[in-house]
């Protein structure tokens, strides 16, 4: 589509009305895009990959669902432009770029945001996860923090070219048709172990803001439910939603 209010919204309401599993919707446009935690996601015309999919998965692993796509999203990104991010837990795609003040560490900057919203009628589940990955930031999102692909892609002349949003689009959800086969077929075991590898939040001392309140630790683990197992001065912790913010380490 050109344009439209929100990905997610359109897709949810075609799964109401008994769409099948595997319905994608690429728009070039949102008018009312959403992030997590309620936050607006803004694009401007074009600048952004915005891609939703329909989704009827088996209930025990609906929790694993943001988990495996911001692996799918790190791996496409990897395997078709050979560009390494990192995924922040539960499914922010992160790339380096420059230190902070005041840091020892290189500046961690959001290239792309993922949602997964579940309906259900009766015993129907379905599940909808959207993706808005920053291509080119225009003058509607360049304040938002991030940085965009074909930023990145300057910086690094062994990189390859900027790709179409549709090109991207295709890549990202054959990394989720494998992963999704895998973890029907397989379990959860495999796609556990490899977000693990990936994810740039463990070993990281991280400030949580959950619904029950902020949490400050050193992740230490990913749960079998995708949950964040947090170490702090009390003990162990398990989030299962919430906000986390890296804590940089300091000069």
């Amino acid at each position: 589509m050109e344009e439209t209010g929100s990905t997610n919204a359109d897709l949810l309401r075609e799964a109401a009305q008994g769409a099948p599993e595997g319905l994608v919707l690429l728009a070039k446009h949102q008018r009312s895009g959403r992030g997590r935690q309620g936050r607006r996601w803004l694009d401007s015309d074009g600048s952004s990959m915005l891609v939703s999919w329909l989704l009827r998965p088996d209930r025990q692993n609906l929790t694993l669902l943001p988990l495996l796509t911001g692996l799918a999203v790190a791996d496409a990104l990897l395997n078709s432009l050979g560009l390494e991010v990192g995924v922040k837990w539960p499914n922010d795609i992160l790339a380096r770029g420059p230190r902070e003040p005041g840091s020892v560490e290189a500046g961690e900057y959001k290239l792309a945001g993922i949602l997964a919203e579940a309906s259900s009628q009766g015993r129907d589940l379905a599940v909808v996860v959207g993706v808005g990955l920053n291509l080119q930031l225009g003058p509607q999102n360049a304040s938002v923090g991030g940085i965009d692909l074909a930023t990145l892609l300057s910086m690094n002349s062994d990189l390859a070219s900027l790709p179409t949003a549709a090109q991207l689009a295709s890549s990202v959800l054959t990394e989720v048709e494998v992963r999704l086969r895998n973890l029907e077929t397989y379990g959860p075991g495999l796609l556990l172990y490899q977000y693990r590898e990936r994810c740039i939040t463990l070993g990281r001392l991280v400030r949580m803001e959950t619904p029950a309140g902020t949490i400050q630790g050193h992740a230490i683990d990913i749960d079998d439910h995708g949950a964040l197992v947090i170490e702090t001065g009390e003990g162990r912790t398990t989030v299962t939603a919430g906000d986390a913010h890296h804590i940089p380490t300091i000069t």
